[in-house]
């Protein structure tokens, strides 16, 4: 496929039993199309309406890795297919109203990959992938990256932009 392909991933209300809740919706967009929605997500009723990003402080203890990282985003496959290229564009955030471009962008994998610290989002690594950005090609406009499937695999930590 080498069409673009946008994804966004918001919080919405929805009505269960009664009560409003609010679940994680996961929605995709094509040239022309309307935004799809293709999965969701109805998290603990503890959990805010909110997206963490991030490294915060004071990380619990009790994970494995010991950091969390919020706000992954990349690119993966079920399955390892080879020779697939992919260029990401600009992921971005609101913040008090304003969408922003991530600042910085580090590789993970998907052991070190939680959301709101609790909930396991990637799961294993995912091997054979790189990526060029704009610290390892200077032609490559900062917030933009292409990430391959070609056997190789980058270190955890490896600065994007």
């Amino acid at each position: 496929m080498s069409a673009p392909i946008y994804l966004r991933m918001m919080w919405e209300p929805t009505n269960i039993n009664g009560q409003t809740l609010y679940q994680a919706n996961w929605y995709y967009d094509t040239t022309n199309v309307s935004w799809t929605r293709f999965g969701s997500f109805l998290p603990d009723f503890r959990e805010g309406p909110y997206f963490d990003i991030g490294i915060p402080g004071g990380v619990p203890t009790n994970l494995p890795q010991g950091a969390t990282y919020f706000y992954q985003f990349g690119i993966a496959s079920k399955i390892p297919v080879s020779g697939w290229r992919v260029l990401l564009l600009y992921p971005s955030f609101q913040y008090q109203g304003s969408w922003r471009v991530m600042e910085r962008a580090n590789i993970i994998q998907g052991d070190y990959s939680f959301w709101k610290a609790e909930y396991r989002w990637g799961g294993e690594p995912y091997e054979g992938v790189t990526a060029q950005a704009n610290l390892t090609d200077p032609n490559i406009p900062p917030g933009t990256a292409y990430f391959n499937y070609d056997g190789r695999t980058m270190r955890d930590n490896a600065p994007l932009w």
